[in-house]
């Protein structure tokens, strides 16, 4: 399981790669467009510009939990104990994972609500844009789950390992 997740990770990764390049293209166009008369002002580029952007913003927050850089925050004081460490992480994991579900549910509503609608200038399915939100709920809910797995397997592993004081070990 943990081997999909890497590969899930990194194929999110790329993918925010992809985005990124694909953001160049028409903010470019826009920006000669507006500023030089080498090419005709498209309408359609700042749809995409937009779309792309919404794309990029909530595959990036998946990414962020995985590494946890976005819902990471530091709310309670530092634990002393493993227990400690272990009910403040899942604090914050068990948070996210709430959120998480309730976002995955209302974004579903959302992109049921898209699909009878159509962009103006593309014409295309807003459920292609609002599936962005679903999307990243489910990355958001996996790699939660993963940490939590992570929090108690660092907490079982911490329970069986001695604690050595310094008579024990021979210090002084």
């Amino acid at each position: 399981m943990r081997r999909i997740l890497r590969i899930y990770h990194l194929f999110l990764v790329l993918l925010l790669g992809v985005l990124s390049i694909l953001l160049l293209i028409p903010v470019g166009m826009q920006i000669l467009a507006r500023y030089g008369e080498i090419i005709p002002s498209y309408l359609w580029t700042e749809e995409l510009a937009r779309f792309t952007l919404i794309w990029l913003v909530m595959i990036g927050s998946a990414v962020a939990v995985r590494e946890n850089a976005h819902f990471d925050i530091d709310l309670l004081p530092n634990p002393r104990t493993p227990l400690g460490e272990l009910v403040s992480k899942l604090v914050v994991r068990l948070s996210v994972l709430f959120f998480g579900l309730i976002f995955l549910w209302g974004s579903i509503e959302y992109v049921e609500f898209g699909s009878r609608l159509t962009s103006d200038m593309s014409d295309i399915n807003m459920a292609y844009v609002y599936g962005a939100f679903p999307f990243a709920a489910v990355g958001w809910i996996v790699f939660t789950l993963e940490a939590i797995c992570d929090a108690v397997t660092a907490y079982r592993r911490s329970a069986r390992e001695p604690i050595l004081t310094e008579v024990q070990n021979g210090a002084r």
